[in-house]
């Protein structure tokens, strides 16, 4: 869904007065990486990392295609918790049904061998590519036939 310059003015106007409201120094935002703005969102590129190490790609087998273990590890990239870095990225927790989870198709996956063979052979073909798979982390979006979105984020 493409989201207009104007509706992105908006919010990212009222983004802006946010900062400047919370800040105890009202300092306007600047970037991402000073001030409040990074104390808010910092923590994203740590998430981004302990989800690459929780994927795993260096042990990925093409002969393990279908036996879920690297299924679980894309779930387990998903499901980050336990940390100060929990994955608020994606609406993982099973909080408002099974259907409503962004990674539901993958969770159905580890009960059906066929869907379980398609995603792990689509993620090896990723990562024989140089891509790493996580779901809905602002990047290249690509949507899987039942509605699942995948991102697509270069490992490099």
């Amino acid at each position: 869904m493409a989201m207009s310059a104007d509706r992105f003015d908006a919010q990212f106007s009222h983004f802006r007065d946010s900062v400047r409201r919370a800040s105890p120094a009202g300092l306007d935002f600047t970037s991402f990486r000073d001030g409040l703005a990074a104390e808010w969102e910092g923590y994203k590129p740590r998430l981004r990392q302990h989800a690459l190490s929780l994927l795993d790609t260096a042990h990925w087998r093409e002969d393990s295609i279908g036996e879920g273990q690297i299924l679980n590890k894309v779930i387990a990239s998903i499901e980050v918790e336990g940390r100060n870095d929990q994955n608020n990225l994606v609406n993982w927790v099973n909080r408002f049904g099974h259907a409503n989870r962004s990674h539901h198709a993958l969770l159905d996956a580890r009960l059906d061998s066929k869907q379980c063979f398609a995603f792990e052979n689509l993620f090896l073909d990723f990562i024989s590519i140089g891509l790493v798979i996580l779901l809905s982390l602002n990047a290249c979006a690509a949507w899987l036939a039942d509605g699942t979105t995948l991102l697509l984020i270069s490992s490099f």
